[in-house]
């Protein structure tokens, strides 16, 4: 992420977007760096082969204004019949920085060869 911090840092002095316009790019930047810390040191046991059902996960994050955030992860997750391997996983992510809330979805199905 400081890669990143380098590159919109470069950007930024090249553009001609007014003070509080850099500020707010400047603080998204510091949020994604903070996020990415708090989201890389903590992967799930069962990454890659969730287990069935729904499971909530809730992480808090400071914020580097002092505040603090929230991070929510839900996943509902169903085998596809009795081999146990998955068929369909929703994960449904919620941010809520500072009071700035935000929802992502995805939803996968899983089928095998020829179905």
């Amino acid at each position: 992420m400081s890669k990143a911090s380098e590159i919109v840092g470069g950007w930024l002095g090249r553009s001609s977007l007014e003070t509080p316009d850099r500020q707010a790019v400047t603080r998204f930047v510091a949020q994604l760096q903070t996020l990415g810390t708090a989201a890389g040191g903590a992967l799930p046991r069962d990454l890659f082969h969730p287990a069935a059902g729904q499971h909530t996960e809730t992480r808090d994050v400071d914020l580097p204004d002092g505040n603090k955030g929230k991070i929510k992860i839900e996943i509902d997750a169903s085998t596809r019949d009795a081999s146990g391997l998955l068929g369909r996983i929703e994960r449904r992510v919620t941010t809520d920085l500072g009071g700035d809330q935000r929802m992502t979805r995805e939803v996968w199905r899983l089928t095998g060869a020829g179905n």
